[in-house]
């Protein structure tokens, strides 16, 4: 996985779960985090795919939903994909 803050590689163990606590060794960046989930969808309620999730405030920081499972590829919230690396995806 990467880190969704700084993009750093991180290895995952614990047969690929994430723990709450965990953090980016290079940035201290929450790993357990919205950000870092593949079902975070901004503009859904409370900005998850996955209904009757509980409201977290503050995406970026350490939560403890059941729900959370780890992205494979992280944006920071201002970071966008050019449309180059975007068309190399259907390549």
């Amino acid at each position: 996985m990467q880190c969704w803050q700084c993009g750093s590689k991180i290895e995952v163990h614990l047969g690929g779960k994430t723990p709450f606590r965990s953090e980016c060794e290079k940035c201290s960046a929450s790993l357990h985090c919205c950000l870092a989930c593949k079902f975070y969808k901004p503009g859904m309620k409370n900005d998850c795919m996955v209904p009757d999730t509980e409201y977290v405030s503050d995406r970026k920081a350490m939560n403890l939903c059941e729900e959370f499972k780890a992205h494979g590829l992280y944006l920071t919230p201002q970071a966008k994909p050019s449309k180059n690396k975007f068309d190399d995806l259907f390549k």
